[in-house]
């Protein structure tokens, strides 16, 4: 059954929308008998796999994945758009949705020059592999998707880009944790070559290994990366590498070794190396730049909130809004302790209590505090 949701105008000259929705899709009607369809598709309710939603829908459909661990190749990984300008996202979040390859391929291509309205965003991608660059996703021939609020981790290309490869591509990467990758020649976590110019705004990109060059991020062949809010941090064997006509932008951001640039800073992190959250009186909270972050991206990768400000941490870097101005924290998560959370993970739990114990039994043992 479907209902009116909304109705705006007057009946004889009507410039507004009517809404009518139903349990799975919205029905927007505009005057002059225009009609959009804005549908969303579900798995594993609606289809028994991620590829099957995708290969069913059309521009401007939204498919959401339920929590739960997803394999199988061609099913669940090796992910292809087609070109389509949609969304795939997770219901509840990377932390509850991840994408687990096996070491069978990797999770998403993009390879029919899709564009920013074809979105990847919330979930863990892990184990993937690949004969080419970009172990966990990989762009080419001119696509430029937006990736956001995603954890890559523990993937593995022989030869670049052991999370993301971009060739002759420019995608969007936001609130992302690119954590524990690797490739066998360049990129550890993040290969740019062939003019690729992506966007990397508020990623955290630590413990990232290379065989040859750049741990954390490769910007090669006439790439210009432009990198703000970030973390690149702990990746071997050296944070950022820039070859081969290879330019790069980067801004308000924490680099190993220090980067030149305004607001980055060299110092270290202080981030919980199971996760890359922030600890206490880390140098990147407060110290990034908010105008560079959309308005509309106002929680961070765990889904709490980005647009807070830290009152016992002097502002370092760029405030914005009113009532009164905050400033952002560097990386893809925003420092906010919550009452219990002892380990520092975001969550209070049943893994908070061993640490608890021991605190009380040796302080000098809470060394995130």
């Amino acid at each position: 059954m479907w209902f009116f949701s909304g109705l705006l105008g007057s009946s004889e000259d009507f410039d507004g929308w009517a809404f009518a929705s139903s349990e799975h899709a919205t029905l927007a009607v505009r005057p002059k008998l225009t009609v959009e369809w804005i549908s969303e598709r579900r798995v594993p309710e609606d289809y028994p796999c991620i590829q099957a939603a995708i290969d069913d829908s059309v521009d401007g459909n939204v498919i959401v994945v339920a929590d739960g661990v997803y394999t199988g190749a061609g099913c669940n990984t090796n992910l292809d758009f087609g070109g389509r300008a949609i969304t795939v996202r997770s219901r509840n979040g990377a932390r509850n949705c991840v994408i687990d390859c096996e070491y069978t391929g990797r999770g998403f291509i993009f390879q029919t020059g899709e564009g920013s309205l074809s979105v990847v965003e919330g979930f863990t991608i892990l184990h993937g592999v690949s004969a080419t660059d970009g172990a966990a996703i990989r762009c080419i021939s001119g696509s430029s998707p937006l990736i956001a609020n995603c954890r890559i981790e523990e993937n593995h290309s022989p030869l670049d880009g052991g999370a993301i490869g971009c060739q002759g591509s420019s995608p969007t990467i936001i609130n992302c944790l690119i954590m524990n990758n690797s490739a066998a020649d360049t990129g550890g976590g993040v290969y740019c070559a062939g003019g690729s110019n992506p966007l990397i705004l508020n990623c955290t990109i630590v413990w990232n290994q290379a065989g040859n060059l750049g741990g954390g991020i490769d910007s090669a062949s006439g790439s210009h990366p432009v990198v703000v809010n970030c973390i690149v941090w702990g990746n071997t064997p050296e944070a950022i590498v820039v070859r081969d006509a290879g330019t790069i932008d980067v801004r308000y951001s924490c680099v190993e070794g220090g980067w030149a640039g305004e607001g980055n800073i060299g110092l270290d992190p202080r981030v919980l190396p199971t996760n890359g959250r922030l600890l206490a009186n880390s140098p990147c909270i407060d110290a990034g730049d908010t105008t560079a972050l959309p308005p509309d991206y106002y929680v961070d990768l765990a889904r709490l909130g980005r647009r807070l400000d830290h009152p016992p941490t002097p502002d370092t870097g760029v405030p914005a809004g009113l009532c009164p101005p905050v400033t952002i924290d560097m990386g893809a998560y925003e420092f906010q302790p919550l009452p219990g959370d002892v380990n520092c993970d975001g969550v209070t739990d049943f893994d908070d209590i061993n640490p608890f114990v021991r605190c009380l039994v040796n302080p000098g043992a809470c060394w995130w505090w």
